[in-house]
């Protein structure tokens, strides 16, 4: 929970957010999956895990709330 705080606050304080959150991931295999995922939502992290909570039935609000 800790390492998607520090996530969250490097992408928010960052000029370009979407820049910042694919810079971290780098070329990193683990990480693939997850860039994939939001290539799918048009290159949009946000988009990608408000569709991916809805689709599991979870209010992304929430989450956030939870995360913040």
């Amino acid at each position: 929970m800790q390492q998607i705080k520090q996530v969250m606050n490097v992408v928010k304080t960052a000029r370009n957010p979407q820049a910042a959150l694919m810079g971290m991931m780098g070329n990193n295999p683990q990480m693939q999956q997850i860039k994939n995922i939001i290539d799918q939502h048009g290159g949009d992290p946000m988009k990608a895990f408000r569709d991916m909570a809805e689709q599991n039935g979870l209010d992304p609000d929430e989450i956030l709330s939870m995360i913040s």
